[in-house]
């Protein structure tokens, strides 16, 4: 499944609208032990220029560095069995630069979104919904948007950071796959943490 959302992220109607060197990459708490980017239920540093977040999978979900890479999408997960192309419903984190999109805070990002959502898919709704709680002791500002390309659903969290705004999106196929994932879209949003000194948690193989 190709997302839809933007922020960083090569997306199939708003494209890439931030410099290339802010994409996130993410890194596997325990790909330095197993060679593997698949990691079910353990940590993955999302990090960029002047930016680092830990996320964790939630349970019965996989962590993979590398299935989105082609749409520019270096974070992602997906149910165990499933895979980001074919999965009900998929995850996904990056960022958006604060300099380079004109935004200020999280607000400001889906304000920012929602007005390019609608001049690139008019039919496309969005609807705000309950902010939900980050392991860092803040709150990220929630959309969902539905009438998207395909029928898919979307839910997406904008996390204030100091030189962007971090983004983490669910998309589903359907109404059914959306709520189904919901509560787990609520684990991943809770599980961000911002990062330390990036160059360091890779040398020591990102561990946390």
């Amino acid at each position: 499944m190709l997302p839809f959302r933007r922020g960083v992220l090569v997306l199939t109607a708003l494209g890439c609208l931030v410099a290339a060197e802010t994409r996130a990459q993410a890194v596997p708490a325990t790909a330095a032990a197993t060679g593997s980017p698949r990691v079910d239920g353990h940590v993955g540093l999302m990090f960029g220029n002047g930016f680092a977040f830990w996320l964790t999978a939630p349970t019965g979900w996989v962590l993979d560095a590398d299935a989105g890479r082609a749409n520019g999408v270096y974070g992602t997960f997906y149910r165990l069995g499933e895979s980001w192309r074919e999965g009900t419903a998929v995850m996904y984190a990056n960022s958006m630069s604060r300099a380079a999109d004109g935004i200020h805070n999280a607000d400001e990002a889906a304000a920012h979104e929602v007005a390019g959502m609608r001049a690139e898919v008019p039919q496309a709704r969005m609807e705000a919904a309950p902010a939900l709680p980050t392991g860092a002791g803040g709150t990220a500002v929630v959309r969902h948007f539905r009438g998207m390309p395909g029928g898919s659903v979307e839910a997406v969290a904008y996390v204030d950071a100091p030189e962007v705004v971090a983004v983490i999106a669910l998309t589903a196929r359907s109404e059914e796959a959306f709520a189904a994932a919901l509560p787990d879209f609520a684990r991943l949003v809770a599980s961000y943490r911002p990062a330390g000194n990036v160059e360091e948690k890779v040398e020591r193989g990102a561990k946390p």
